[in-house]
């Protein structure tokens, strides 16, 4: 990482609003810390999308496995991440996701909370037919309070730049 931006080194309100104006690769946004996770959260995810599987509900059989509690659902972990970053102020505008790969490298417990740094991979200022909208590629990384690296997501972004 060359420059941290955000929480951190202040001040930061709407990221991408000025974005093309500072931002070159290797530049990181860090969130600082966001809420925890509980189990209620987890709970109301289960009962709206009907993803019972032992993991996210059986604390005997995680135990059994060697874990300590329940996991968090990996697509209530992606969602909770942005949310994360909206907590500590920081705010995406003018972008429009257009793919992102998602990996999951420790167990995300009830209680935990998560720290969101985005580090700007690729940038790509204009594209041959649209030459008011640019690539953006952001290497995102969730850690908890131990360290420990627990979700890295590759996103993808367009972007409107002003012209």
């Amino acid at each position: 990482m060359d420059r941290i931006i955000g929480p951190l080194n202040k001040p930061l309100k709407i990221w991408w609003e000025d974005f093309e104006d500072f931002v070159d690769v290797k530049d990181a946004i860090d969130s600082g810390f966001g809420k925890p996770f509980n189990e209620e959260q987890i709970r109301q995810y289960v009962l709206v999308t009907r993803d019972d599987y032992p993991s996210h509900t059986n604390r005997r059989y995680m135990v059994g496995l060697g874990f300590s509690d329940i996991c968090v659902p990996t697509h209530l972990l992606t969602g909770r991440l942005e949310g994360i970053l909206k907590e500590n102020g920081i705010i995406y505008m003018g972008r429009w996701n257009i793919g992102y790969d998602v990996r999951i490298m420790n167990p995300v417990f009830p209680g935990q909370r998560l720290r969101v740094v985005d580090e700007v991979e690729k940038v790509r200022r204009k594209f041959p037919k649209t030459p008011k909208a640019g690539l953006v590629i952001l290497n995102r990384k969730a850690i908890n309070e131990d360290g420990d690296l627990v979700v890295t997501v590759r996103n993808n972004y367009i972007v409107d730049w002003k012209c």
